[in-house]
């Protein structure tokens, strides 16, 4: 990684902020937002008897560009493991379709025996419809029949 490293007169911390104006913390969690503003930081007060180098701006330009993809993929990770959730879990429910099911119903904490009429999405999560009532994949404890 280039030196992010600003001149003495900034590079200084006092109350808990940065040189960038942001709050102070872990290298590890260093977002794309601070990135940017330690940059735009470092540009701002750069000698100008020796300006960065057009090699080390291009590297820390591909590397705010990496740390920005690498948020969009997390966020795309993210997302795809919600939607694959979801998917196994639709599977499960219309698995049990015309089959007799044992659930155990949360309200009430008793055991409901039934064949498994349908299946409904509520607030994205899939339920099964056993006597009318709306129980989760997981009450699942006993496939009858």
């Amino acid at each position: 990684m280039a030196d992010l490293t600003v001149n003495a007169t900034t590079s200084g911390t006092a109350g808990g902020t940065t040189a960038a104006g942001g709050s102070k913390k872990a290298a590890k969690e260093l977002d794309k937002d601070a990135f940017l503003k330690l940059l735009v930081t470092q540009l701002k007060y750069q000698d100008p008897m020796k300006p960065l180098e057009d090699k080390e701006f291009i590297v820390q330009m591909a590397q705010f560009s990496s740390v920005e993809q690498l948020q969009n993929l997390s966020v795309g990770m993210d997302r795809f493991v919600q939607l694959q959730t979801r998917a196994s879990l639709m599977s499960e429910a219309t698995g049990f379709m015309g089959r007799t099911v044992t659930v155990n119903d949360a309200a009430t904490g008793k055991s409901v025996t039934g064949k498994v009429s349908g299946v409904k999405v509520v607030e994205g999560v899939p339920k099964i419809v056993v006597n009318a009532g709306e129980y989760d994949v997981g009450s699942v404890q006993e496939v009858v029949a």
